[in-house]
């Protein structure tokens, strides 16, 4: 991504806060007198820009930078409404999150205060990729969190004791408060015509519908929605547009035990009330005071609704270290001192929520978003839905081929396994020097690209086409 220091009207921006507090005049520290700031605050797609009046009222623009995550500009735009009504209706719920003081624009380009970023002639180069909130004070603390009051394999230091057990009862209270907003429907909140804040597709990292509306959703229940992304990956596997073709059995496979694995799930068929669900619960979108109250929670991009199970479990900080590395389901020391604060409160609900209901849909979450395939990830996937013991794991595969094999053994009469086996050993089997070139020249571009191939434009089998020539068959 640009440096988007030198793109944005801050000018621009000044005006439109101005104009909503009538009276008061407003600046950005470290504006100069060319119009530009020095050390904008920015993140990975993100910039964030102060906004303070002369009465000290702070507050903050948000700015979406338009980058290669979503090729089409437009699903851009459709993230940061979603994300844009999802703060405003949980502060308007009594959630600690910012307060919305001036929404997205309904259309792109109403004010031009940045330019395209991403290289792609748009007729209009400007855009509205922006919302302002009230400022958040506090500061986050992710690795104070992880790696001083959350270790679970060794006590924290004395220093920290007490600070363990306030982040902890902090965490409690905010999540309880996240119950007040709910709603009827699984997807992500967007704004309707009339202003309103209502439940529609659910805006997920990787755009999976090339044309409007762009995601898939909304839904009745939380099945029909991992079955819905399940089912549009399989398709785009079976494609070949989705991996690379030595992965095309594996990915085959993978997500085809998480579709039987949902089919047989029967809590995922439950009616609602959903709960908002933070799109990356790392630890690092709490911002918290010196005594470790919340003050608040930012970062609402890619959110969701769900239900009680997924939204009340415990956020990653406080899973084992080894979750992933050697695919750890049992509760962790800190998930389980987090649901004791739950049984204090007589919430033994939310703590069965953190102990046993959550993982599977952590395991599926880190499968169907982070692309997260372990062996032993795919297996305790497998253990969490059957509530089986991470002991269990010495009767299961120990690599991905052993895996692999076993799944093929069980699978012998699907059809689509055997034409993709058949694609992935002519790739196998093919010309070396030709493998090699394509396999460096794809490790350079990177596989997103690949996931994204189907965005392209023209007709599926153009794209598809174009997706093969880029791979070299």
């Amino acid at each position: 991504m640009q440096d988007c220091k030198d793109k944005i009207d801050y000018h621009l921006l000044i005006h439109i806060a101005g104009s909503l507090r009538p009276g008061h005049t407003c600046h950005i520290p470290g504006l100069d007198t060319s119009g530009r700031l020095k050390h904008p605050p920015q993140g990975g797609r993100n910039a964030h820009i102060p906004l303070v009046f002369d009465d000290d009222v702070k507050w903050m623009a948000r700015v979406r930078m338009e980058t290669g995550q979503y090729p089409h500009r437009q699903v851009n735009h459709i993230n940061l409404l979603s994300e844009a009504a999802t703060v405003e209706a949980l502060s308007t719920g009594g959630v600690l999150v910012p307060c919305v003081k001036y929404r997205p624009s309904s259309t792109i380009g109403r004010y031009s205060i940045i330019h395209c970023l991403f290289d792609i002639d748009y007729k209009d180069p400007s855009t509205s990729l922006f919302y302002i909130t009230t400022f958040e004070e506090g500061r986050e603390k992710r690795a104070t969190i992880r790696f001083d009051l959350c270790d679970p394999e060794r006590e924290p230091r004395p220093e920290f004791g007490i600070s363990r057990h306030r982040l902890i009862r902090a965490l409690t209270d905010w999540y309880i408060s996240l119950e007040k907003v709910s709603f009827d429907k699984v997807g992500s909140l967007h704004y309707n015509s009339s202003g309103g804040i209502v439940v529609g597709p659910e805006v997920t990292r990787h755009q999976l519908v090339p044309d409007s509306p762009f995601f898939l959703g909304p839904f009745d229940t939380v099945k029909q929605r991992y079955l819905a992304l399940i089912d549009k990956i399989l398709e785009y596997v079976e494609q070949d547009t989705w991996c690379t073709p030595d992965k095309v059995v594996q990915e085959y496979l993978i997500h085809l035990e998480a579709r039987e694995l949902v089919e047989a799930c029967e809590e995922m068929d439950e009616d609602g009330p959903f709960y908002v669900v933070h799109g990356e619960p790392k630890g690092d979108h709490f911002l918290f005071d010196d005594n470790w109250n919340v003050t608040s929670a930012i970062d609402w991009e890619w959110s969701y609704l769900s239900n009680k199970y997924e939204a009340f479990g415990a956020p990653s900080l406080f899973w084992n270290h080894d979750f992933r590395r050697d695919g750890l389901n049992d509760p962790s020391a800190s998930e389980r001192e987090y649901a004791q604060e739950f049984v204090k409160r007589g919430r033994e609900d939310l703590a069965d929520c953190v102990l046993r209901r959550s993982r599977k849909y952590q395991r599926l979450t880190d499968l169907l978003r982070e692309g997260i395939n372990f062996v032993q990830c795919v297996n305790a996937m497998r253990r969490a839905f059957l509530n089986l013991p991470d002991a269990y794991a010495v009767k299961q595969p120990r690599t991905m081929e052993d895996w692999v094999m076993e799944q093929k053994e069980n699978r012998k009469d699907d059809e689509r396994l055997r034409r993709l086996s058949e694609l992935e050993t002519k790739w196998r089997e093919g010309d070396e020097k030709r493998r090699t070139f394509v396999e460096g020249k794809r490790a350079a571009a990177g596989i997103a690209w690949v996931r994204r191939s189907h965005l392209m434009e023209g007709t599926r089998e153009e794209r598809i086409a174009q997706v093969r020539r880029y791979v070299g068959r």
